[in-house]
């Protein structure tokens, strides 16, 4: 799935409000499951240097909350993070609609 960033006056403009499961507002983040059909760790999924691809990173830090990740209804092999639960991680299906987090190489955009 291949999304663009946009960037906003307002940082919460259509995001998701998770705030009837605890969450409040949350944005993904690329951090996805190896295997999205089975409960298998999670890693990093980053663009190539050249652009032109992505590659998969260990996740040397983690910081999930609670119980997460929980696998609930076995459907959920992406990462998301939480205002209601201080930003920290949780996991939830690709599918659902969801604001991203994007990352700015400030070296690069001067």
């Amino acid at each position: 799935m291949e999304q663009t960033c946009i960037f906003t006056e307002s940082v919460f403009a259509g995001c998701t409000d998770f705030s009837r499961y605890g969450w409040g507002f949350s944005f993904a983040t690329s951090g996805q499951r190896i295997d999205p059909t089975t409960e298998s760790d999670f890693v990093w999924r980053l663009p190539t240097p050249e652009g032109c691809g992505d590659y998969t990173s260990e996740m040397k830090y983690t910081n999930w909350g609670g119980i997460q990740p929980d696998y609930s209804k076995r459907d959920q092999a992406c990462m998301m993070l939480g205002a209601g639960h201080s930003y920290h991680w949780n996991d939830y299906p690709c599918w659902y609609p969801i604001c991203f987090l994007c990352e700015l190489d400030i070296a690069k955009s001067t």
